[in-house]
C-alpha cells in the first residue's frame, strides 16, 4: 500500500497570494519612523520572502509531495528523506491555532535533522519549543487532511 500527498494548487495559490499581500505592508512597516516598525517589517520580509517562495515551488510542483509506504514517510517538502518505520517510535497529533500537525517521535532524529536547510531546523526547534517532537509534518495546502493521513497509517500497520 502507498498513500501519495499532492499539493492543492487553489489553496497553495491563495496562500502565495495572500503571503505577496503581507510582504508589501511589510514594505510599509519598513519605511515607519519607529525602529520597531522598521525591525517588524524586516523580520515579516524574511518570514514572508522564505514562505512565498516554497509556495511558488509548491505550487509548480508536479509529484507528490508526501509518499508514505512500507518504507517509511517522505515529506519531499523537509528534505530529510525517508524517515524510516524502525525509527519512528510514535505518532501523534497536535494543533496550533485551529492547524493540526502530525507529530513524529524518533528513535534518531538528528539523522534526519541534520540533512535539512537552516529554515526548516529553526522551524524543527520552533515545533520542539511548543511541545511538539523535532520532526512534524503539516497538511497546509495538501490534498490529504491530517486525519486522513493518520488513518492511512493505522489502516497499513506499518507503525508497529
Amino acid at each position: 500500500m502507498r498513500l501519495e500527498v499532492f499539493a492543492d494548487k487553489k489553496k497553495t495559490f491563495l496562500l502565495a497570494f495572500t503571503s505577496l499581500l503581507l510582504l508589501a505592508c511589510m514594505y510599509f512597516l519598513i519605511t515607519d519612523q519607529r525602529i520597531q516598525m522598521q525591525i517588524l517589517g524586516w523580520l515579516g520580509i524574511c518570514t514572508f520572502t522564505f514562505g512565498f517562495f516554497n509556495l511558488l515551488k509548491q505550487l509548480f510542483s508536479s509529484g507528490p509531495l508526501i509518499v508514505i509506504d512500507h518504507q517509511g514517510i517522505n515529506d519531499k517538502r523537509t528534505r530529510m528523506g525517508v524517515i524510516s518505520w524502525d525509527d519512528i517510535l510514535s505518532i501523534s497529533v497536535g494543533e496550533i491555532r485551529g492547524v493540526k500537525l502530525i507529530s513524529i517521535r524518533s528513535s534518531n532524529p538528528q539523522k534526519y535533522l541534520n540533512k535539512v536547510s537552516f529554515f526548516t531546523s529553526f522551524a524543527s526547534s520552533f515545533n520542539k519549543s511548543l511541545g511538539f517532537s523535532e520532526i512534524t509534518i503539516s497538511p497546509t495546502c495538501l490534498t490529504h487532511s491530517t486525519d486522513q493521513i493518520l488513518l492511512f497509517i493505522k489502516k497499513t500497520g506499518f507503525l508497529r
